[in-house]
């Protein structure tokens, strides 16, 4: 079993207990070691003129219909040029900006061919008139 600490006045009977005196130590240890800075002096927590806009920004984050919102911001795309560099695309074989745009476009659309068709092969999604649909079932 734990030891449970009431912190507040304590009653003329407790100064006589060992719990109080292990309290107290406990108290004045950790008054020395967390409120006293570098110099000895009281530490003093300082917050500048933007803390009123965090405090409104953490609040409209906990609404429900924030959080759904926010979770849109997880995807990143990290991972899709990883992808590409592993397929053996390591830079680009011409010179320009319009002809490396041009050779991006269509690594970056062979990229997609094998997304779809590897979904097609793993029965995710299906061909149905020419548009991919996801399979019922």
């Amino acid at each position: 079993e734990g030891t449970f600490f009431i912190f507040g006045s304590p009653s003329k009977s407790d100064y006589l207990s060992p719990t109080y005196h292990l309290w107290l130590s406990l108290k004045k240890r950790l008054l020395i070691t967390c409120c006293k800075s570098a110099t000895g002096q009281a530490r003093t927590i300082n917050t500048d003129d933007k803390e009123p806009i965090r405090q409104q920004m953490n609040e409209k984050m906990e609404a429900a219909e924030s959080k759904e919102i926010y979770k849109q911001r997880k995807v990143i795309v990290e991972p899709v040029f990883g992808q590409i560099k592993n397929i053996g695309f390591r830079g680009f074989s011409v010179r320009g900006k319009t002809k490396t745009s041009g050779e991006f476009s269509l690594v970056c659309a062979v990229h997609n061919i094998k997304k779809i068709t590897k979904a097609i092969f793993k029965g995710v999604v299906c061909s149905e008139f020419g548009k991919l649909v996801p399979i019922q079932g």
